[in-house]
């Protein structure tokens, strides 16, 4: 004959059995709410991390060497409480632009996910920024001039304060009308002779001003003005046809380059104005830095 239990044993051990269900219930409700938090800790530091690596490249796109650009990319993470041993950064000059690119690898503790036996949740991040490079020198060299009419080459910039000036010019007089099978010979003037310093500026551009003296009037071609940008010619080639052309299109830095202006409206067959185009850059444009990637 089974012994009966009292009352109170029972309530005892329903009790016992509601705890352990309560138990295995809340540990995992309590690993995905730990796993959430964490998560999104991890997601808040890694916006962190990107914004300020964000920060840190553009500041190292602006530096004039790969040792100053390392200086200001570690000084953007300090300000931004960012470790710079975590990050690493690459400095090149890449055609007329320097290049900066940086990757941060890092992670954070975490809390209750720790109970799953993942103490720690890593993250990485990258960026890359680019800054144009500004004109600092520019000579010009003439080579060869024809045409019927005097006209003028010139590169001109635009100030800070909104003015415009002539860099340097190159002024073709016709004095034989006959020369060269009736295509016209005369002499040129260079204006300044030598190299010469830009300085400051927000605009350059290059210009012919040709005195058509058979209809009475000046023609100005332009690169400033789309349709008539492809009257210049750079190493042989027209610049687009209905396309506002950069400036790099007919600056290479750091070297030399063939350039001629064509003032026919139709054929392009022979250019008049041939010079060669030399331009140094060497600073970063800091008002044109952007980010790229």
């Amino acid at each position: 004959m089974r012994e009966m239990r009292p009352a109170s044993a029972w309530r005892r051990d329903a009790k016992g059995n509601v705890a352990v269900m309560m138990a295995l219930i809340l540990l995992p409700v309590m690993c995905v709410i730990g796993l959430a938090l964490d998560t999104s800790r991890l997601e808040s530091a890694k916006m962190h991390a990107q914004d300020s690596l964000d920060a840190a490249v553009l500041a190292a796109a602006v530096s004039e060497n790969a040792h100053k650009a390392k200086k200001a990319f570690d000084a953007s993470l300090i300000a931004k409480n960012i470790d710079p041993n975590t990050a690493s950064l690459s400095f090149e000059t890449a055609g007329n632009y320097y290049v900066a690119r940086g990757q941060l690898d890092d992670k954070i503790d975490t809390g209750m996910t720790a109970i799953l036996g993942v103490e720690q949740m890593t993250y990485d991040v990258d960026a890359a920024a680019r800054a144009p490079l500004m004109i600092t020198d520019v000579a010009l060299s003439a080579t060869n001039a024809y045409g019927l009419f005097n006209k003028v080459v010139e590169f001109k910039v635009r100030r800070p304060d909104g003015t415009e000036e002539v860099v340097i010019r190159i002024d073709y007089v016709m004095t034989d009308p006959y020369g060269d099978n009736g295509r016209g010979t005369g002499t040129t003037t260079l204006s300044p002779s030598s190299a010469v310093k830009i300085g400051k500026y927000t605009e350059l551009w290059a210009e012919m001003t040709v005195d058509d003296i058979l209809q009475g009037k000046t023609v100005v071609y332009s690169t400033r003005n789309a349709d008539q940008a492809h009257h210049l010619f750079v190493n042989g080639e027209p610049l687009p046809q209905g396309k506002l052309p950069d400036v790099f299109d007919f600056v290479h830095c750091n070297t030399s380059a063939p350039h001629a202006w064509e003032d026919s409206p139709s054929g392009f067959n022979e250019q008049d104005i041939f010079f060669t185009a030399s331009f140094v850059c060497t600073e970063p444009d800091k008002n044109k830095v952007m980010l790229t990637n």
